[in-house]
């Protein structure tokens, strides 16, 4: 995705000429369908390229590319409250007439965090690039939705759109017509109770009372994750299992296997590989730990270029790459084992199968 990343600098770009115009001079750059483009792609679009590309189905600390962003457990009430503010957005922007004073407040929250919301997002991230390109224009809209929504109801409530006879309704004015740098620490304070009734709206679909805490804390390598990893995952992006991750029709993967007690997907390359180093081992102990230790040198490299590596078609140049070591891995197997498909065929398997398939292998 990376030859891609233009694309999404060039809407960062915008928005943060955007606000800083409007910042600066009342007025707004854009305007019409081009202001509403930019609101689809970076309000809409953005959510779903994370929503299909960027946040996996599992929590995986040894697959950084197909590890999840938000617990999963705890998926629903982020996505919600994402949403949520999306519709707030929209609405204080078509919707002129306004309506109770209440809502209103809720809709001023609603934007609020639509900012605030984000911060944790880059934290987590923890990769200052994609925020800018990805969360910064985000939070850039929601400002300038928020001064928008300001000017818009400091306007109204000036014609006397809103009734300040009683106590609460006065206080609800009071919050409406203060200025900004009042404003917003109101309106952060009544934040908190807003996502108290939404944590308990959640509850009734199984979320957890703490579930905009833990979509963060319960996931593996990210910038807030608490859980630590529990396998060595030091060998667990190597070429062949890379290679393994290519097109179906280039690598042809045959089965699912077991390695370090989670579930991965093996072809044909990968069980002849894991298999010479098994005869490599029995065979030549001190040079298999010789080889071993300077591979996995190798892979610790290769795990740092894994955003890269794991591309499906760089996949299928590392495996056609590995074809000629495939075919010389066959070619020892063959000459030094007695039964080397049943070599090939115990790879990654559960250790109790593989200790039953064993006694078949020299027998």
């Amino acid at each position: 995705m990376f030859e891609y990343a233009y694309l999404f600098f060039i809407p960062a770009v915008i928005t943060g000429s955007l606000l800083f115009y409007f910042l600066l001079t009342r007025k707004l750059l854009l305007k019409g369908v081009f202001l509403l483009l930019l609101e689809l792609v970076v309000l809409v679009l953005y959510p779903i390229i994370f929503l299909l590309y960027g946040d996996a189905p599992v929590v995986d600390c040894c697959d950084s590319m197909h590890n999840a962003f938000i617990a999963p457990g705890s998926k629903l009430s982020i996505y919600v409250l994402m949403g949520a503010c999306v519709l707030a957005y929209f609405y204080a922007k078509y919707v002129r007439k306004p309506a109770g004073p209440l809502f209103e407040l809720v809709i001023y929250c609603l934007l609020l965090l639509g900012i605030l919301a984000n911060i944790p997002l880059i934290l987590h991230l923890n990769d200052s690039l994609l925020a800018l390109m990805g969360i910064a224009p985000v939070m850039g809209l929601f400002a300038l939705r928020l001064i928008l929504n300001h000017y818009k109801i400091s306007k109204q409530v000036e014609e006397g759109n809103f009734r300040t006879d009683s106590g609460f309704y006065r206080w609800m004015y009071d919050v409406l017509v203060a200025p900004m740098w009042k404003k917003i620490p109101l309106l952060t304070i009544l934040c908190i109770p807003l996502l108290l009734i939404l944590m308990a709206i959640l509850l009734l679909f199984g979320q957890k009372p703490d579930a905009f805490i833990t979509a963060f804390t319960e996931t593996y390598g990210h910038g807030l994750s608490q859980l630590a990893c529990e396998v060595n995952c030091a060998d667990e992006h190597y070429l062949c299992t890379i290679a393994a991750k290519g097109h179906k029709q280039v690598v042809k993967p045959l089965r699912y296997g077991v390695r370090h007690g989670r579930i991965i997907q093996v072809n044909r390359q990968l069980l002849v590989a894991n298999a010479f180093e098994d005869l490599l081992e029995q065979k030549m102990p001190k040079s298999h730990h010789f080889i071993r230790h300077h591979y996995n040198q190798f892979g610790e490299r290769a795990k740092r270029l894994f955003l890269i590596l794991g591309n499906p078609w760089i996949a299928d140049i590392v495996y056609l790459i590995m074809k000629p070591l495939d075919w010389f891995f066959r070619l020892v197997l063959y000459f030094f084992e007695s039964k080397p498909e049943n070599s090939i065929a115990i790879q990654y398997l559960y250790p109790e199968h593989r200790q039953q398939l064993e006694k078949t292998r020299h027998s």
